[in-house]
């Protein structure tokens, strides 16, 4: 049995046949390292490219969410939502588990169909500024939902005080309206300082 010279050089226990065989192997190990990087990078990147802002193309406040919190673990919320954790699906999709939506990513990752929504991808500078926009529209929702219900109950107020002032009254008696009209000309005064206040007379 014979041995190439060219053999013999690589696998040799001397000279510059061991440092060849010992480059040859760090290489190998450096490829295989390469490429199973590159493997395990495309297997998940089919879920991170799902993370970002993503706007309804039919509602431009309509503005979700998308984050990764860990490598199984992905969410989604309206931008002044609470997170909902999405289900993985094997496809490289998610589903929404409140109402069973699936996520589906288009090939150039510029959209998400859920359902019958589109959604498009855009910028976080995008979303920060509808964002400004809604925390505005939602303050003041919230300050009209307070002055309503101040309002309310300054009107149950005043249809007690009547009540309790008239109560010994027939209705017809002409002291009964007085008492109504002063009662109502009293509170009037404090429904000016609530938005859009307007107490009405007691009919009872």
């Amino acid at each position: 049995m014979s041995i190439s010279s060219e053999h013999y050089r690589l696998y040799s226990t001397n000279g510059n046949g061991k440092i060849r065989k010992k480059i040859i192997m760090n290489l190998l190990k450096i490829m295989i390292g390469f490429w199973l990087a590159i493997f395990l990078s495309a297997c998940g990147s089919k879920h991170d490219k799902y993370v970002g802002y993503w706007q309804d193309s039919s509602s431009e406040k309509a503005v979700f969410v998308i984050n990764k919190l860990d490598a199984n673990t992905y969410t989604i919320a309206h931008l002044l939502g609470e997170d909902q954790v999405l289900t993985k699906l094997n496809e490289g999709e998610f589903e929404v588990p409140s109402n069973s939506v699936r996520l589906v990513l288009s090939e150039d990752g510029s959209t998400i169909r859920a359902g019958t929504q589109v959604l498009k991808k855009i910028t976080q500078e995008q979303a920060d500024e509808i964002k400004k926009i809604l925390e505005v529209e939602a303050e003041q929702a919230r300050k009209v939902r307070q002055n309503r219900a101040a309002c309310e109950q300054l009107q149950q107020e005043l249809d007690r005080k009547v009540r309790e002032r008239t109560a010994h009254l027939n209705h017809f008696d002409p002291e009964k309206n007085k008492i109504k009209d002063a009662l109502l000309q009293q509170y009037q005064q404090q429904a000016a300082n609530i938005p859009s206040c307007k107490l009405s007379r007691p009919i009872f």
